[in-house]
């Protein structure tokens, strides 16, 4: 399928796959010295999964959970305080204007019968889908429910920035999850021939590495690559840090 050179794998960016890889299909992956140079021919060989991006949602902080961690400035949304209902601690589920969901606040009302107002709250459930400028509100026949009052008026809160918690995301990256089997030299196997935990690999979703070992000129350290998930060309990087040339038939 494709040949790089040990001068492209020991680049310090790496080079990428110029191969598509297909999921569930074996490949045979050949490392062999070439040089008759003092060069370093045993090493790590590493594939990593390119593009991994770590950022905020579209929406920035548009959009997303309630802001737990910062519940006194849901104090500062505030647009509608009654001032009718009763002394009240408790914990209601949150109605909208847009989207979000799931939301629940904790709210204590403090006063006189009949003329108590909000006085602290807290979001106990954030949530999801809230967004700046909805309005999240608990109305008032809830809240006299509970209070025993007759209260006429909503508690209402417009979202604005700081009421909403940053959404990041990773996106972009191949999974390079897959069954790496068939060394040769061997490391430890079990009975399907998979590596096993003190082999030298080390692997994850985002990133695999394995040792290189000594190779004498015109050797070969040889493995099967079955990847998990169907992989695009440039979706990965090559590194080694041994000086062989690498095949992949």
């Amino acid at each position: 399928m494709a040949n790089y050179t040990s001068a492209s794998l020991m680049a310090q960016s790496g080079t990428p796959n110029t191969e598509a890889f297909t999921s569930g299909t074996p490949y045979t992956l050949s490392f062999t010295n070439r040089t008759t140079a003092i060069q370093p021919n045993t090493g790590y060989f590493t594939v990593e999964a390119n593009g991994l991006k770590v950022g905020m949602s579209s929406d920035a902080y548009d959009s997303g959970p309630l802001d737990k961690p910062g519940t006194d400035n849901l104090m500062l949304s505030l647009t509608s305080n009654p001032t009718d209902q009763n002394p009240l601690t408790f914990t209601f589920d949150l109605s909208t204007s847009g989207d979000g969901t799931g939301g629940s606040i904790g709210v204590v009302f403090t006063g006189g019968a009949g003329t108590s107002t909000l006085t602290s709250c807290e979001i106990v459930n954030q949530g999801s889908k809230y967004k700046i400028g909805d309005t999240i509100s608990v109305p008032v026949f809830s809240l006299n429910a509970k209070s025993g009052a007759s209260g006429t008026t909503d508690l209402v809160f417009k979202l604005k920035r700081n009421n909403i918690n940053p959404q990041f995301y990773r996106a972009g990256v191949a999974d390079v999850s897959a069954v790496l089997q068939n060394f040769y030299p061997p490391f430890n196997t079990d009975f399907g021939g998979r590596v096993v935990s003190g082999s030298g690999l080390v692997e994850s979703s985002e990133r695999f590495s394995i040792p290189i070992p000594t190779l004498p000129l015109n050797s070969q350290q040889v493995f099967t690559f079955k990847p998990i998930n169907n992989i695009g060309i440039g979706d990965l990087t090559f590194y080694c840090s041994a000086h062989v040339e690498l095949k992949i038939a």
